[in-house]
């Protein structure tokens, strides 16, 4: 029930609410919040007035709809700001009087402050307000769950970046290493290549563009390869019959030298000419005399003595035979050899063929000590033979006298 000095304040309440909404006052220096209803009949004939206290139950019920603390400051005319209820604790609560006169007075509705070394931040909402009386609501929430969940976030987030960081460094591990190692070995074998070195061949171990281009560099160190044996087959091999040039020719005969130099024992250079040759090659055509070089050169190279025998073609229609451990007696025997084998005609292109041989010997040491006098003085004895239409003529100084 209201007193005296209520009811008037209640009337008051009830003249200024004629439309029955929902209004907060102070009624004999307490809160309340007020209702009022008319009476009608049908006229309206009075007003019903309602009044609830603003308690803790209030505050109660606000907190559950907003998850938020919720306190109710006051001030009349004849007390300053205090504490009506809140759902904080009573310390708090009266540091928050203290904070709130201030921030009232600033006209402020949301404000962030300190109360009791913690972050809060405060919504105030004016209930009720008179020239002398002030209803205040208000919300308060700490920050520092929020904080904390941004701490854990932070957390999180470093944690996150931290594992990606290593995650991408173990990436860029793995695909360097299988790059880089791929195309250092590339490398390597390009290095051998560049230094001559074309037997050995590379290692293909994927079909990626690494693969690809290892078997391409296999291609390109393949064709040098052949190309490379092709220039030393046609450096020291003749290519119509396949057999050592000159200068091979000369080779075989300088190491042969080396080779008998302390033993002192004896070897043999002959160089055998065909006669007619040239009115062959040109009365039957270049392919029969090619083919004719062909087998002449192997009737000498089956009718060697040793596998360390050498037979070479020195020019178009001359060939020379390297006989290694062989003296006078020997060599002669094969140039026998030679001239019987070619006393009967040979089959070329199915077509018989007298051929006729002339032949020049020098022995190593008699008639000379290194490759090219001992070409050039078998040399001279082949034209000696020819002159004279002798099967073979042997080197000796007088032929240089004549």
């Amino acid at each position: 029930m209201f007193g005296s000095n209520a009811k008037e304040d209640a009337r008051q309440a009830m003249l200024e609410n004629q439309s029955g909404t929902l209004k907060f006052d102070i009624i004999s220096g307490k809160p309340y919040q007020l209702i009022t209803v008319p009476v009608k009949a049908p006229e309206t004939i009075g007003w019903i007035v309602m009044g609830f206290a603003v308690d803790g139950r209030l505050a109660d019920q606000i907190k559950q709809l907003t998850h938020l603390d919720v306190t109710f400051v006051q001030k009349t005319h004849q007390r300053d700001w205090q504490l009506v209820s809140s759902t904080s604790t009573r310390e708090l609560s009266n540091l928050l009087v203290k904070t709130v006169a201030d921030i009232y007075r600033q006209k402020l509705s949301l404000h962030s402050v300190d109360l009791n070394g913690q972050a809060y931040h405060l919504k105030i909402r004016s209930l009720h307000e008179t020239k002398d009386d002030a209803l205040l609501v208000v919300l308060q929430g700490s920050v520092e769950p929020f904080t904390q969940d941004l701490n854990t976030l932070f957390k999180v987030m470093v944690l996150l970046t931290f594992i990606g960081v290593l995650i991408f460094a173990a990436l860029i591990w793995y695909v360097s290493r299988k790059t880089t190692e791929p195309i250092a070995a590339l490398v390597n074998d390009a290095d051998t290549i560049a230094m001559g070195d074309y037997e050995k061949e590379i290692q293909i171990n994927s079909t990626d563009e690494v693969g690809h281009l290892a078997k391409a560099l296999n291609s390109m160190r393949e064709a040098v390869l052949q190309r490379s044996l092709r220039i030393q087959r046609l450096a020291f091999n003749d290519e119509l019959t396949g057999l050592s040039n000159r200068l091979a020719f000369n080779q075989g005969v300088h190491q042969a030298i080396m080779t008998h130099a302390d033993s002192q024992q004896k070897l043999s250079v002959i160089v055998i000419n065909i006669h007619r040759f040239k009115p062959i090659n040109q009365t039957l055509g270049r392919d029969f005399g090619d083919d004719l070089l062909r087998h002449v050169g192997q009737v000498l190279k089956q009718n060697v003595l040793g596998a360390q025998d050498m037979v070479a073609r020195l020019d178009a229609d001359e060939f020379a035979v390297l006989l290694q451990q062989t003296d006078q007696a020997k060599a002669t025997r094969y140039a026998d050899k030679i001239q019987q084998v070619f006393e009967r005609p040979v089959s070329v292109q199915g077509q018989a063929i007298d051929v006729r041989t002339g032949i020049g010997i020098a022995l190593y040491p008699d008639h000379g000590l290194d490759e090219e006098s001992l070409l050039n003085h078998a040399e001279t004895a082949l034209q000696e033979s020819r002159a004279k239409k002798s099967p073979w003529i042997v080197y000796n100084t007088a032929l240089e006298i004549d």
